[in-house]
């Protein structure tokens, strides 16, 4: 399967803005150093997966009104020109309050999600999921899950630069974001 692709470059590097601005309507599309990279549509796999992870969140954080969970590739600026695609963020009252609107564009500092998570979908190499990884942790995101459906495992990134493979059998927890949550690894990919 082939990897992320450049698209033609532009006549000069995009920023943030000028990216949502022409590509803010499309999907499987980041922006990675002022250019447009795209990406395979992912199999029903991915969108399988990252919904049962959504889902799950969504249910804890509404439950405790704690914030906002974003899902299907919501574009978050990590760098000034670079907007990445997250298949599922956590977003929390402290950082957009619940009185306040959800941004029409990106997320961004001051408002990053404290927790993202991306599917490794079968055209994504690791070395491109650790650049995204790397990204997200770098602009302030305090855990990043990558879920692989291919292994049935979760790896998690800490800031701190810590990693963790949860396997099949283990249990996700979040206690960095969420000191109660939990949820089996097997039951997200089941």
């Amino acid at each position: 399967m082939a990897t992320g692709t450049l698209a033609p470059p532009p006549t000069k590097l995009l920023t943030a803005d000028e990216f949502m601005e022409r590509h803010g309507d499309e999907s499987r599309v980041d922006l990675v150093d002022g250019h447009v990279v795209r990406y395979p549509m992912p199999f029903a796999e991915h969108g399988y997966v990252g919904n049962k992870l959504c889902v799950r969140l969504t249910v804890f954080v509404e439950d405790r009104k704690l914030g906002r969970v974003f899902n299907n590739d919501t574009f978050i600026r990590v760098k000034a020109n670079k907007v990445r695609g997250a298949d599922c963020a956590f977003l929390s009252y402290t950082k957009l309050p619940v009185e306040a609107e959800v941004p029409q564009t990106y997320l961004a500092a001051p408002m990053m999600p404290e927790l993202v998570a991306e599917v490794k979908s079968p055209s994504d190499s690791w070395p491109e999921v650790l650049v995204k990884v790397q990204d997200y942790l770098d602009a302030g995101v305090e855990v990043v899950l990558v879920l692989d459906p291919a292994t049935k495992s979760i790896k998690r990134y800490h800031a701190e630069g810590e990693i963790e493979t949860i396997p099949e059998s283990g249990t996700l927890t979040l206690p960095e974001v969420f000191p109660d949550f939990s949820c089996s690894v097997a039951g997200l990919f089941a």
